[in-house]
């Protein structure tokens, strides 16, 4: 009788084979308790990529450090920081050369509080390993299971993140993830947040935690992928290992359920490709400080309180982040993201400063970020998002201090995740002409600008758009914008280059971003 193991988790774990990770098998493993950390895998992967060998009391050491990191009451960001930078003098993860780093997956990693007993444990169905590390983890369920996805959503939230014994591992685990196998619901039967099928991904963020779609925008990407040739025998062990007879492997269903073109299979082709992961684990994921005022009975007063959040790019974040990439490699380096109202614009702006900045960073160049509205109720918004996210902000209202920092070849605070100014264009539009600016130094300098709402504002002939493409003759403009103008005297695409990425309403709405615009019959008879 087939069920989840055999339909769904087994070949997953398969899957993940075909995309060159290893199977690790708890039989023959040492793991570190407190940390969850394949000991037998971190040892000589870290050896690898730090190029030398370790004691086991350096790694026993080591390990004690990400364990008094992982306590923290921060979301895990001191431990995310750790494993993630490449300051320190020995590495964890290796994002340069992804193929120096070990990959893996276990299934039914016992997750447990007490180490005497399995009580209140939870046994992810498939733990992915990278360098040792359980980093990621992904749940299956069969094919129309009861309550769907759902189901599962609300046992992670109100049984694992209300468990305060389990904030350690999810401090541990930065990205998790969900499927039943099946296509995504029609967005004409299901609004988003009660869809019951398909796949999705998060990062643990508490109480706040939402779950999101992850659709392959890449076209042929899955047809065209080359996959790694599993033997039968290789097949034979998981299978065993996972207490089933070899013999699953040669019924039908088992046939169709391993073949790359399953559901959940095309997810973790689309997610969980090495390259992918790693960029998602580098860039994806952002820690945001939000001011929160509420008021406290006690005293009679209002107070501001530090909200801690932990994000994860949406999927069209990610995949339009690595098309603004693409585009610096070409010659023409301007161009416009098109997405819609309500899709996180802000949000891809700052994902994609690090992004950008370690692009140049190769290059010897040093990269400086300008975030341009026409608004100050859009400045304040967009300088509270950055801030929120630990950038450093400086905003110009005027052409003095335009000129001031365009003329920076660096910037004067660089702590954290970056600088970044945000320009009132409107505000400076209306002192005189933009100010000009050439490298005065002898610094490498590439001027960004993120053009937000670029529909607005900027018409080809008028004195915005003259004025902002000419204040710097070699500055890079990526132009935001969710409605585009499309006539052919004022076609957005024209003024600020080709589109780097698309994003439409259709989408959104189905991904439960933007609200379904509902058409409603009204009655037009005058009655007397």
């Amino acid at each position: 009788m087939f069920n989840e193991d055999t339909r769904v988790k087994i070949p997953a774990t398969i899957h993940f084979l075909r995309l060159g990770y290893n199977y690790q098998s708890l039989k023959d493993s040492q793991v570190n308790f407190e940390t969850k950390i394949f000991v037998n895998r971190f040892k000589p992967a870290l050896e690898k990529i730090n190029d030398r060998r370790f004691t086991n009391d350096e790694i026993l050491s080591l390990i004690n450090e990400l364990n008094n990191l992982l306590k923290n009451n921060d979301l895990g960001k001191e431990f995310y920081n750790r494993i993630t930078s490449s300051d320190n003098e020995i590495r964890i993860l290796d994002f340069e050369n992804i193929e120096n780093n070990d990959f893996a997956v276990v299934d039914e990693l016992p997750f447990s509080i007490k180490e005497s007993t399995e009580e209140g444990s939870f046994r992810p169905d498939i733990s992915i390993l990278i360098n040792g590390i359980p980093i990621a983890f992904l749940e299956v369920k069969h094919p129309n299971n009861t309550g769907g996805i759902q189901v599962e959503f609300e046992r992670m939230i109100n049984k694992r993140f209300k468990n305060d014994d389990y904030k350690k591992f999810f401090n541990l685990i930065q990205i998790i993830s969900f499927s039943n196998n099946m296509e995504y619901e029609d967005a004409d039967d299901e609004v988003a947040e009660d869809v019951k099928a398909g796949s999705f991904y998060t990062t643990p963020n508490g109480f706040n935690t939402t779950f999101s779609f992850f659709r392959e925008d890449i076209s042929g990407f899955h047809s065209k992928y080359t996959f790694k040739e599993i033997s039968i025998d290789e097949m034979e062990k998981v299978i065993i290992d996972c207490g089933y007879s070899p013999k699953e492997l040669c019924t039908e269903e088992f046939k169709t359920n391993l073949q790359d073109t399953s559901p959940c299979n095309r997810f973790i082709t689309s997610f969980y490709d090495k390259d992918r992961f790693m960029y998602m684990l580098r860039y994806g994921i952002m820690f945001l400080t939000e001011i929160k005022k509420t008021h406290n009975d006690t005293t009679n007063k209002d107070e501001e309180i530090p909200m801690k959040q932990k994000q994860i790019m949406r999927y069209p974040q990610f995949f339009a982040s690595r098309a603004i990439i693409k585009r610096l490699n070409e010659k023409d380096k301007n161009g416009i993201i098109w997405h819609t109202q309500g899709s996180g614009k802000t949000a891809l702006s700052a994902f994609s400063v690090p992004i950008i900045k370690d692009f140049f960073s190769k290059k010897k160049v040093n990269a400086r970020f300008f975030f341009i509205v026409d608004r100050l109720d859009l400045m304040t918004q967009a300088t509270t998002e950055f801030v929120n996210r630990g950038f450093n902000v400086t905003n110009v209202n005027g052409k003095k201090e335009f000129a001031k920092e365009l003329k920076k070849p660096l910037d004067d605070k660089n702590e954290g995740i970056g600088s970044i100014c945000v320009v009132n264009v409107q505000k400076l539009m209306e002192e005189s002409k933009m100010p000009h600016v050439e490298n005065e130094y002898n610094v490498r300098t590439q001027r960004i600008f993120f053009v937000d709402e670029a529909h607005r504002s900027y018409t080809v002939h008028g004195e915005f758009f003259k004025n902002l493409m000419t204040c710097d003759d070699n500055g890079i403009y990526i132009a935001m914008t969710g409605t585009p103008l499309l006539t052919k005297k004022e076609r957005s695409n024209l003024k600020f280059g080709d589109y780097i990425h698309k994003y439409f309403y259709d989408k959104s709405i189905a991904d439960g971003y933007t609200l379904r615009i509902k058409k409603e019959q009204i009655d037009t008879t005058a009655k007397s």
